[in-house]
């Protein structure tokens, strides 16, 4: 909120305050606002932390540093669409509702806005950490919280290969921490994986949450 755009005097003003979403994140300012002072009303047809909240991984990713908004990935979109099994599905009359989206997608990854949202994204995570205690406090869930890392798997030699050499570098130079292991200790740690051969996996640090590639 920055100062020359009114909203803080709104806020200031007003002291009841609505949000549209009870999942992590309309909690999580929900919170907020409440230790501010204000009285907050959530507004929701479902249950807080449904949703989206509820569908992921229940893991904290440190590591995401990087701006999804990439030529190269857009490159892949039409691709992804076409294909059942991929995680960007749409139903085909509602494309056209995204045409404005595209537009702001496809301005972003010009290397001028890329490099402007990985820098906003990593000032977030440097500060996430400490405000994720504060929630948790706050909450009484620490608990909930286990600090064990995570796994990232990849299913070709090449796809690993050209990781190492470009996102993941790109995530370390960014603060993030992480580890390759080898197929070979990575089937010795569970049975589980030996009905699955990966090319490679990396291990972030146990002691930073993290989300799960597969």
């Amino acid at each position: 909120m920055g100062r020359g755009s009114g909203r803080v005097g709104f806020l200031s003003r007003n002291k009841e305050i609505g949000i549209i979403g009870a999942g992590i994140v309309g909690l999580s300012s929900a919170i907020w606002l409440q230790r501010a002072g204000y009285r907050v009303t959530l507004i929701d047809r479902d249950e807080p932390g449904l949703g989206a909240s509820f569908g992921n991984a229940g893991l904290f990713a440190d590591y995401a540093r990087l701006p999804f908004a990439r030529f190269a990935l857009m490159c892949k979109m039409p691709g992804m669409l076409m294909d059942s099994r991929s995680p960007l599905s749409l139903a085909g009359h509602y494309l056209p509702n995204l045409v404005p989206y595209g537009w702001s997608f496809f301005k972003a990854c010009f290397p001028a806005n890329y490099r402007r949202g990985r820098h906003a994204l990593t000032e977030l995570q440097s500060r996430a950490r400490e405000a994720d205690q504060v929630l948790l406090k706050e909450t009484g869930s620490q608990e909930l919280v286990r600090n064990e890392g995570c796994l990232g798997l990849f299913g070709t030699q090449q796809g690993f290969d050209k990781a190492k050499g470009s996102d993941l570098a790109e995530r370390r130079a960014q603060g993030a921490t992480w580890n390759c292991s080898t197929p070979g200790r990575l089937r010795s740690w569970s049975r589980i994986w030996r009905c699955f051969t990966p090319a490679g996996c990396f291990t972030p640090i146990p002691d930073l949450p993290s989300v799960r590639w597969s």
